[in-house]
């Protein structure tokens, strides 16, 4: 994934197997605007597993204002 800022990661498919990761384009039934994340937010599930993934590997891959998506088998 690449954010307008040119900043970009890859999340491996196991991370989308093992946590509910959230692909956000709305908040509140708002589409995103840039200056507020958009137009995508990725976002993994702090509450849910922040024992194991309350570190920096996994907090590099929240992502916002991605503009670019390439799936790789």
């Amino acid at each position: 994934m690449i954010a307008l800022n040119d900043y970009s990661i890859d999340i491996p498919v196991s991370d989308v197997e093992n946590y509910n990761i959230i692909f956000a384009y709305k908040m509140n039934g708002k589409k995103l605007k840039v200056r507020n994340f958009g137009p995508y937010f990725v976002i993994y599930p702090l509450d849910e597993h922040a024992s194991e993934i309350n570190n920096p590997l996994y907090l590099s891959r929240f992502i916002w204002q991605v503009n670019k998506i390439t799936v790789l088998k």
